[in-house]
């Protein structure tokens, strides 16, 4: 039997991460099972590990880190069909929550005795995305996020990041074209507070950006919010963790197969939590792209993923 790849950011989580590690390596050893063992130490390491892997070389790959890890891991992998297994020790853990894991034992669990699936990817600016990629205020919210990542816990950590940011954002002017999944292609020219193409259903340490969210439907959901005043963003913030966002006239989402931007002025973009400056980006869903382990009975191996044929 091949054996396991596991790969750490100690760091993660201010330090859950090799703390969890290590409870779960041994967990491994008392179960019998072989495995290589990898750890990070700084930004980038989690791309350059996997893109050394031999083809072929592991039955699974366990990941402990945050969203930005798993990030790391999928743009390096050169196959997609290596089953994933997350642990959620970051600060956001949303690509975990995607599946339905949000605990150390759960994720144990579904590493040693989950069923693999297939999940769509998107494709963007190079590079593919697990969960979603944004241009806007939400950018901006994270990149401030990210610098305090280390200072403060992950419940208070994006609200306090919103307070600093709103009052210096400016909403830019963006050009955009998306092509529906029917083919029809629309363009449209407006002023935003941010847009996320989404394949999964939250970002943000728990904001449900997209709530019918499904890994498994071949298409991503677009989600525009408008410029509104920002007395009226500091109310629909909280509405975000709900999802009932949707319920404000700024707000639409639909689905889309693909599309591009271009805004008037330089922004931040962001992919599933790394952000850095740009002003343009072209976007695609890569149906089937990743290959990832999903608990027995609970996240999306029992309700998206379970209702269709031709998985693993």
């Amino acid at each position: 039997m091949k054996p396991w790849a596991v790969l750490v950011n100690p760091s993660s989580g201010r330090g859950r991460g090799g703390a969890m590690a290590a409870r779960i390596t041994q967990a491994l050893r008392e179960s019998g099972i072989e495995f290589q063992y990898f750890e990070t130490e700084k930004s980038g390491d989690a791309t350059n590990i996997t893109g050394a892997f031999p083809l072929g070389g592991y039955d699974r790959l366990l990941v402990v880190g945050g969203d930005g890890t798993i990030n790391e891991v999928v743009k390096g992998l050169r196959d997609l069909t290596l089953p994933l297994a997350l642990f959620p020790a970051g600060t956001g853990n949303d690509a975990a929550r995607l599946l339905g894991i949000r605990d150390e034992i759960t994720a144990l669990k579904t590493a040693l005795q989950g069923v693999p699936r297939k999940i769509d990817l998107g494709w963007a600016s190079g590079d593919h995305f697990v969960n979603i990629y944004s241009f806007g205020l939400d950018a901006s919210i994270a990149t401030q996020a990210n610098r305090w990542k280390h200072l403060l816990p992950g419940w208070i950590l994006y609200p306090a990041a919103l307070v600093k940011t709103i009052f210096s954002f400016q909403p830019p002017r963006v050009s955009y074209t998306l092509t529906t999944p029917t083919g029809e292609i629309i363009h449209r020219q407006e002023t935003i507070l941010l847009m996320a193409i989404c394949n999964g259903s939250h970002y943000g340490g728990g904001m449900q950006i997209n709530p019918a969210a499904n890994p498994r439907d071949g298409v991503l959901e677009l989600c525009v919010v408008r410029k509104m005043p920002r007395w009226k963003i500091l109310l629909l913030f909280p509405t975000v963790y709900k999802g009932t966002h949707v319920s404000f006239q700024e707000v639409t989402i639909e689905k889309i197969t693909a599309m591009s931007f271009q805004a008037e002025k330089p922004g931040l973009l962001n992919r599933d939590g790394e952000t850095w400056p740009g002003i343009e980006a072209a976007i695609k869903v890569v149906p089937e792209g990743l290959t990832v382990l999903c608990p027995v009975s609970e996240g999306i191996s029992t309700t998206t993923v379970s209702k269709e044929t031709g998985g693993m």
